[in-house]
């Protein structure tokens, strides 16, 4: 009888002994077998590469290409601006200064008013984008960390050169002009005469001046502006002005000889546009005619080196003559009624020098001019 379990076989022999059959030759099955992959890794062997130097043409492409040359032109570009409007306020300052000889952009009062107008627009513009620009500028200096512990070379730069600069910048596009034009006027009616032989200061009467105050002619030497003698306008008669010696603010024998006036007396007629003049001890010796319009004048005179006859004329048709004998120089810039005048003189024989009878005759009507506009210059607007 055969028996069977899960684990074996069992059989009974002749005698009736239980014997355990042999394990079966058949196998179990067993979990399958999973090849694996076994990978190399080639590492190739290191060949240095082999340098070739760039074309010029390469060279300038890998180092420029990535430039931001729109921002640098842009910047280049206001830069420019910024000069052209310093070119401007020079140039606006000078002809302030020197009106005569009349330039273009102030041959007329509309294009000098043009002139000055779009000098302010345009300032007007590039000082509020400057105030964006350098005002960021400055606060980046002044924030930045590097002059707290960078030693007094950052220090310096960035809280005392950057910030001034800047600030430069943003006042001057608008306010420059009025900013320089004080010290370059000073500087010229102080030093504008400094070459010449003789100056004279042409003073009118101002608007709230009273009556009595005359307008006058200061002659001083041209270096240390050392007051010489005094000449006055006075007009007793609508028609009629008399140009003559009020005193001498040194001894007279002290002045030089060539700096010493001849004419002592001029007297105007402005109807009909003559002219006379007497000498020391009051002798006659001067006569001609003249033109208001423009400042012409025809002498005739005779001093004591012998007669002579002149023609001399303006340059422009505003106070400003401009011949060989005397030059205006500029007004004081805190005192409008102050006209600095340089003189020369005919340097001719007989001609007097720098206080001869042409340029006399020429004050004379100078400070007639000089007196009518002390008082439009002095006369309040309302």
């Amino acid at each position: 009888m055969l028996q069977l379990s899960s684990l074996s076989r069992t059989k009974t022999n002749d005698s009736g002994e239980r014997q355990d059959a042999p394990p079966s030759l058949t196998p179990r099955p067993s979990t399958p077998v999973v090849p694996v992959a076994t990978y190399h890794t080639h590492v190739p062997a290191y060949t240095p590469p082999v340098y070739t130097p760039p074309r010029r043409r390469d060279r300038f492409r890998n180092t420029c290409g990535n430039f931001p040359w729109g921002v640098c032109f842009l910047i280049i570009l206001y830069l420019g601006i910024l000069a052209a409007q310093g070119v401007w306020i020079y140039t606006y300052i000078d002809t302030h200064i020197h009106p005569n000889p009349r330039k273009w952009i102030n041959s007329t009062s509309q294009r000098w008013g043009a002139f000055t107008a779009f000098m302010w627009i345009f300032g007007t513009i590039e000082t509020m984008i400057n105030f964006y620009l350098f005002g960021a500028v400055a606060l980046m200096a002044l924030s930045c960390s590097l002059w707290k512990d960078g030693g007094k070379v950052w220090t310096t730069l960035c809280f005392f050169i950057v910030p001034p600069i800047c600030i430069f910048f943003i006042i001057v596009p608008m306010w420059g002009c009025l900013i320089f034009i004080a010290p370059a006027q000073r500087q010229e009616y102080y030093h504008a005469c400094d070459t010449w032989p003789l100056q004279v200061v042409l003073d009118g009467r101002g608007y709230k001046d009273p009556l009595y105050v005359p307008n006058s002619a200061v002659f001083m030497t041209a270096k240390t502006n050392l007051p010489l003698f005094t000449f006055d306008m006075e007009q007793t008669e609508p028609s009629f002005a008399h140009f003559h010696l009020r005193k001498f603010d040194v001894d007279e024998n002290s002045i030089d000889a060539t700096l010493k006036p001849a004419i002592r007396s001029i007297t105007y007629d402005f109807v009909n546009l003559r002219i006379n003049g007497t000498c020391v001890d009051d002798a006659p010796c001067l006569s001609g005619s003249f033109s208001t319009d423009r400042l012409a004048v025809d002498l005739q005179y005779n001093l004591t080196a012998g007669a002579a006859v002149t023609h001399s004329r303006a340059q422009s048709q505003d106070i400003h003559w401009s011949d060989k004998v005397l030059e205006t120089a500029t007004t004081k810039y805190t005192d409008c009624t102050q006209l600095k005048t340089c003189l020369a003189g005919n340097k001719l024989e007989g001609g007097g020098g720098p206080v001869g009878p042409d340029v006399m005759v020429a004050l004379g009507l100078m400070v007639a001019k000089q007196a009518s506009y002390s008082i439009a210059c002095t006369t309040p607007s309302s």
